[in-house]
C-alpha cells in the first residue's frame, strides 16, 4: 500500500470511530425514561431549556456517560499495557498474577 492510501484508510477509519463513538454517547444520553431530543440538548448546553430536563441531563446522565467513556477509557488503557509489558498479543490478567488474589482461600471465622 502507499502512503496516501494508508493516510486515507486511516482516515475513514477515525470517521467511522468517531461516529460510533458519538452514536453511542447519544444512545447512553436517552437510555432512560425520558427522551431528550438534540434540540434540548443544544438548549441545554447553552445554558437554556426546562428546569427538569436539565437537571436529567447535566446532574444523572451525562455523568453516566463520563463514568462510562473513562471506566472504557481506563480499561483499554490497561489491556494495552499488560500486552506490551508481556509483549504478547493474546495477554490478559493472569499472565502477570494480578487476578489470583481472587483465587486465594478465605479463612473461615
Amino acid at each position: 500500500m502507499t502512503d496516501s492510501r494508508k493516510k486515507m484508510r486511516a482516515c475513514i477509519v477515525l470517521a467511522i470511530l468517531a461516529a460510533l463513538l458519538i452514536l453511542g454517547i447519544w444512545v447512553d444520553i436517552n437510555a432512560g425514561y425520558r427522551h431528550i431530543s438534540p434540540e434540548e440538548i443544544w438548549n441545554i448546553l447553552w445554558g437554556k431549556g426546562e428546569k427538569g430536563v436539565r437537571f436529567t441531563l447535566l446532574q444523572l446522565r451525562l455523568p453516566r456517560v463520563l463514568a462510562s467513556l473513562l471506566a472504557g477509557a481506563g480499561l483499554s488503557a490497561s489491556g494495552c499495557v499488560i500486552q506490551g509489558v508481556s509483549r504478547n498479543e493474546m495477554a490478559e490478567p493472569g499472565i502477570l498474577g494480578i487476578n489470583d488474589f481472587m483465587k486465594a482461600p478465605r479463612r473461615r471465622l
